[in-house]
């Protein structure tokens, strides 16, 4: 192949093979000055071509919204314009002796990527996953602290996009060293307003607290409007709006259409003013958002365990979802603001992704989602035999074995009332009180037989004793139970193996007799 044939390969964009071709044929004419300039051109045109598409990207990139065709240019470039080099950090010392840190070409792509993606008016599916594909390679090369306000770009586009699982982990490096900034939790609260509402208030009342100058918080006050009327706390909502009005009104800005509609609703009152009560009402909500600062995401299953109000003195009770999982070789109770909409049967299998804190023993609940699977399946599950029935039903004792009587709570008998007795056998599926430590019963089922650790059925001739009390063979049994029988009478015993009152000794004891 002559050097001409070489030359338009390379000028055709092929540079690699016109390169080895040049070469093969170098070492059959090794003075060929021809095939030498070959080979210089194409390292020259190679060079040239990534230069000016890198050229193109950095100018480019940091005015990416202004660009309709962003997109399309990085798209049609790909990752392959870019040098290994142009997707790391470098360092050099600057005058003063000091080490600077110049972020790569790869990251102010990747930004300008996602701000064309969170403005563009039609945003495809695959264009998203574009943008957030690059973001995520140019991220895995960055810290935290170097990838701050690309993770902040991210979260707006799987916002746009409804990703809100995603939004909110990668959200979370950004709360982590932006905890004091209002925009952050107010961006919080934006993700967490469709599915968690309270979470979200939560968010709101933590960026209203934050130190900024009033008129930055025009949007977040009217967007926190918003979230309260669909919460019904139209006092609140009230005085967020006349806030909203009153910055507008003090920097001179017109007033949007969406809020002369919200100032025409019969609840609105503009007499809602007083920023005293509003501070108070933030105060005692955005502690709940401070659990967002979380090291990881972790999906585990879980049993729904139904709702749980939580009185507090002269405050509104307020509401929990609560969930079973399982903790090493135990099951632990876990309470999850925000969840007060699930619509689902207590005993529901489902899959809690948790944010974990790795300086706090808190764990927040992300995000829950119902599955296929086993009702009450992550509880402990054994048997147990009612000991103990008062005469108004309002305590009712289950036992379990020798170190563990416990009182059953009245929802859990509402529809057991009328079948259960003393000696009437149950399974029972419980839980540790994470805070506690103590076992709850959340849910029983009544059976016909079951075998119950430090439990006996026997039947054998009754000793009776004057003062009331008797034995059959070596149980105890109480008065209340014998009075109407007779001494050597043949009678059928429920006994358990319990502690003696007062005395740090057990011994068998019947619970009823036949």
């Amino acid at each position: 192949m002559n050097w001409q044939e070489i030359s338009q390969i390379r000028k055709n964009g092929d540079y690699l093979r016109a390169r080895d071709l040049a070469r093969v044929e170098l070492q059959k004419f090794p003075n060929s000055l021809q095939l030498k300039s070959q080979i210089e051109w194409t390292y020259y045109s190679e060079i040239k071509e990534i230069t000016i598409k890198l050229m193109i990207l950095q100018l480019i990139s940091p005015y990416a919204i202004h660009f309709p065709d962003f997109y399309n240019y990085v798209h049609w470039f790909g990752k392959a314009a870019l040098r290994a080099e142009d997707w790391e950090v470098t360092t050099y010392i600057d005058k003063q002796g000091k080490e600077r840190r110049n972020l790569p070409v790869a990251y102010e792509v990747a930004r300008g990527l996602c701000k064309w993606a969170k403005t563009v008016q039609d945003l495809k599916k695959e264009q998203a996953d574009f943008c957030l594909d690059w973001a995520n390679h140019a991220r895995s090369k960055l810290s935290d602290e170097d990838a701050i306000w690309l993770d902040w770009d991210a979260v707006a586009v799987l916002r746009r996009v409804g990703n809100y699982e995603n939004a909110s982990q990668v959200l979370s490096s950004v709360l982590k060293l932006k905890k004091s900034e209002f925009w952050v939790w107010a961006e919080a609260a934006r993700i967490y307003q469709f599915e968690q509402k309270d979470l979200a208030l939560a968010c709101f009342c933590k960026a209203m607290l934050c130190r900024t100058e009033e008129k930055f918080l025009v949007t977040a006050h009217l967007d926190f409007a918003k979230l309260l009327i669909s919460l019904e706390m139209f006092d609140e909502a009230s005085f967020e709006i006349n806030q909203s009005i009153k910055i507008r009104n003090d920097n001179q800005w017109k007033l949007p259409e969406e809020l002369n509609h919200l100032i025409q609703n019969s609840w609105f009152d503009s007499n809602k003013n007083d920023l005293k009560v509003a501070k108070e009402f933030y105060e005692e909500h955005a502690s709940d958002a401070l659990s967002l600062c979380f090291n990881e995401i972790r999906k585990v299953s879980a049993t729904y365990l139904g709702q749980l109000k939580i009185k507090r003195d002269g405050k509104k009770p307020k509401e929990f979802a609560k969930f079973s999982i399982k903790k090493g070789n135990n099951f632990e109770s876990l309470l999850a603001n925000g969840f007060n909409h699930l619509k689902m049967k207590r005993g529901a299998p489902v899959l809690v992704t948790l944010g974990i804190q790795e300086d706090s023993n808190q764990n927040l609940v992300v995000n829950v989602e119902r599955i296929d699977g086993i009702e009450w399946e992550c509880t402990h599950q054994q048997f147990g035999i009612i000991s103990y029935i008062s005469d108004d039903y309002e305590n009712v004792k289950v036992f379990l074995n020798k170190d563990k009587e416990l009182k059953l709570d009245q929802n859990i008998l509402r529809d057991l009332k009328n079948k259960i007795s003393i000696g009437s056998k149950l399974k029972c599926f419980s839980t540790i009180n994470a805070k506690s430590q103590r076992i709850e019963i959340s849910h029983v089922e009544l059976v016909n037989s079951a075998q119950i650790t430090d439990m006996k059925e026997e039947k054998g001739e009754l000793r009776k004793n004057p003062k009331g009390f008797g034995f059959v063979n070596d149980v105890f049994i109480s008065p209340n139970l014998i009075k109407n029988t007779k001494d050597k009478a043949i009678i059928n015993v429920q006994a358990i193996f319990s502690k003696q009152r007062d005395k740090d000794t057990y011994s068998w004891k019947a619970i009823s007799i036949s």
